[in-house]
């Protein structure tokens, strides 16, 4: 046999070397396609067989470090803000609540400042650093801060089944608040998943 009939042509050989890329490529691509095809499928059984997990991905509100379990509320010295812990029942649930008044709010009042009611967003809670780093900040500024968890979070009771639970829990705060301070204005200040919530309760509060 002939060494021409042993060995392929050098154009046949370059083909094929410049072909192992694309075949490669093709391959990488199915398998992606596959694997976000199954992903979908799988939660789209998850979604329709278990509803509830929406919320449970959704408003994290399992989601809290330290654990919630841990933590005191009624100790308000420890997360460096001044007031009180109270509760609200409302809704067939508890609702935790922070009253913080401004700095030097006896020895140097501002009756004119507004009252902000904070609505926080998915995950953690009331006491969570960052948002107490907020209250601190507006409590020297002069305003007097309401702060809230929705059900399911913090030390408040139940559990968010959709957004309407929240904005309830929201809308019964604002009336608390409302009818704590009447002469005062109320700023609704939403972070997050809160944006949504508030411009609910700014609806609401416009047409009440």
């Amino acid at each position: 046999m002939s060494t021409s009939e042993r060995t392929p042509p050098k154009s046949s050989r370059t083909s094929s070397i410049l072909m192992q890329p694309f075949g490669l490529f093709i391959r990488s691509t199915s398998c992606a396609v596959s694997t976000v095809f199954l992903i979908g499928f799988a939660l789209q059984l998850i979604l329709s067989y278990l509803p509830w997990s929406v919320c449970y991905m959704m408003y994290l509100n399992h989601a809290s470090w330290p654990p919630k379990y841990l933590l005191d509320f009624s100790n308000l010295s420890f997360y460096d803000v001044e007031g009180s812990n109270f509760y609200i029942e409302a809704n067939n649930v508890t609702l935790g609540v922070w009253l913080l008044h401004p700095e030097n709010h006896t020895t140097n009042p501002r009756p004119n400042m507004p009252v902000v009611l904070y609505v926080h967003g998915n995950a953690g809670s009331r006491a969570t650093l960052c948002r107490t780093r907020l209250y601190t900040n507006l409590q020297r500024l002069g305003f007097t801060v309401v702060a809230f968890d929705y059900r399911g979070y913090g030390d408040s009771s139940g559990t968010p089944w959709g957004e309407q639970d929240l904005v309830n829990d929201g809308f019964a705060v604002y009336e608390w608040t409302r009818k704590e301070y009447p002469n005062k204005e109320i700023f609704i200040w939403g972070h997050s998943l809160g944006t949504g919530v508030s411009t609910h309760l700014v609806g609401i509060s416009c047409i009440d």
